[in-house]
């Protein structure tokens, strides 16, 4: 439809081609992957969803939380199913109207009109999904992980050793290597070691070694995202106990994102269970167990 609002990643796309400055831009690599993963499995748990036996659990967040928004429509065949959708066509609030749902189970595609016979089901009011929150953080996360290898393998500190011949050089290279692995003694020659001067080939290594701050940044970074989503995490600006007030002063920014996706994933499962007659799909914040092994009100979830 070429009167159809750009879609999320048309605007990046722009973006990344721009010609005025623009933010730095990570990169995307096997470790953002694994980050990635990782912090959708993160916000999988934060949400309770019950659904009916003939829709796939991991089918349903993966479209929903990853691309923002999955399509239920009635089929005399299948019942009521869960599916990525396209939009035929959309009403004056530019909201789907006409929708349609394609699957090699079915003899051809399906058309729905929402409001009869197909709801949408979304987790913002712009319908996309988690992706940009998720894309950035890993892209961080992987960044402190690649700093923190290059820190701790630039801190292996090499040793410059003169000797007068190769004999020489291989009775050190062989007693340093013995002394190196914990033998409690190591013999040699006193003629070759008579005037050894060892040296060391990086000078001051602790001034060069920050790995420690980088794992603290990269488990700020993990707060920082776990705030944005939702999930309760521990506040590492203050290293001494916390009173409740403290505990409990981020209650609304911890649930801000998470508040706005569950409104409007309740609202969408609202009006498919009215037309469907029935109670098909619950989504409810999860009440995460008590840590001392009693359960948790929602209240004691929210707090950094």
């Amino acid at each position: 439809m070429m009167n159809a609002p750009l879609s999320y990643e048309a605007l990046e796309i722009i973006n990344f081609f721009n010609q005025q400055p623009s933010r730095v831009k990570g990169i995307f690599n096997e470790a953002a992957q694994h980050y990635k993963r990782l912090l959708y499995f993160k916000i999988y748990s934060r949400y309770d969803i019950k659904l009916p036996d003939n829709m796939a659990l991991n089918w349903f967040r993966f479209w929903l939380f990853h691309f923002g928004s999955i399509a239920t429509i009635y089929t005399n065949r299948f019942g009521w199913l869960a599916m990525p959708y396209g939009i035929e066509s959309l009403d004056i609030y530019y909201q789907p109207k006409e929708i349609i749902v394609s699957s090699p189970s079915f003899d051809r595609p399906k058309k729905g009109l929402v409001g009869l016979n197909s709801e949408i089901i979304k987790c913002f009011d712009d319908f996309y999904g988690f992706e940009n929150i998720v894309n950035k953080y890993a892209v961080m996360l992987a960044a402190c992980d690649r700093s923190i290898n290059t820190n701790v393998m630039s801190s292996v500190v090499s040793k410059i050793i003169a000797a007068k011949n190769k004999k020489q050089a291989d009775d050190y290279k062989e007693a340093y290597g013995l002394a190196t692995e914990g033998n409690p003694f190591v013999t040699v020659l006193a003629d070759n070691w008579d005037g050894l001067e060892i040296r060391s080939l990086i000078g001051d290594v602790k001034s060069d070694y920050i790995a420690d701050k980088l794992e603290d940044l990269r488990r700020c970074l993990m707060n920082d995202f776990l705030t944005e989503v939702g999930i309760n995490n521990a506040n590492l600006a203050k290293r001494e106990r916390l009173n409740s007030d403290e505990v409990n002063a981020n209650n609304e920014e911890v649930m801000a994102l998470a508040s706005v996706a569950l409104e409007n994933m309740q609202s969408g499962c609202k009006r498919l269970n009215e037309l469907a007659g029935e109670e098909l799909i619950a989504i409810e914040l999860r009440d995460y167990p008590d840590t001392k092994g009693g359960e948790s009100n929602e209240d004691d979830t929210m707090g950094n």
